[in-house]
């Protein structure tokens, strides 16, 4: 029981390092981010929209799914991407009253840009990281994002 307890207890100090650690990184990357994506004239929802349309067309019922947030902030979200240009709106081939929501051409360009400045930069911060240790990153990052995912279903 001790042993129990005192697995208990390390397993907790782990966690909360763990969580802590997360924190950390996503704040320090965000005020890095937040810079870059305004220099490109866009913010973190749009990015966000801009990552998830880049799969696949969605409709806004799906997109506001996908980021957890109302369906009238995307809305408003996809009205400013589509106003600059960098999305279209168009019927859905399967339901014409349904509006699917897609890259343009120029939202490609601008995607792939940031993603590109995203991969250079994480490359750096990565760089001292070994195969094998980004490889269990990458493991564990999926699971645990399997896990959030399966219990908000």
């Amino acid at each position: 029981m001790v042993n129990y307890l005192m697995a208990q207890e390390n397993r907790q100090s782990v966690l909360q390092e763990v969580l802590e650690n997360i924190t950390a990184i996503y704040r320090l990357m965000g005020s890095s981010r937040d810079q870059f994506l305004a220099s490109l004239g866009v913010n973190k929802p749009q990015i966000e929209v801009l990552f998830l349309l880049n799969e696949h067309p969605m409709n806004i019922k799906a997109i506001a799914q996908k980021l957890n947030i109302t369906s009238s902030a995307v809305t408003q979200i996809v009205g400013n991407l589509v106003k600059n240009g960098l999305l279209l709106r168009e019927a859905s081939s399967t339901d014409k009253r349904e509006t699917m929501i897609r890259l343009s051409t120029q939202g490609k360009k601008r995607f792939q840009k940031i993603r590109n400045v995203y991969m250079k930069k994480m490359e750096v911060v990565l760089s001292n990281i070994k195969d094998e240790q980004l490889r269990s990153l990458e493991l564990i990052t999926n699971q645990i994002i399997k896990i959030i995912e399966d219990k908000d279903e």
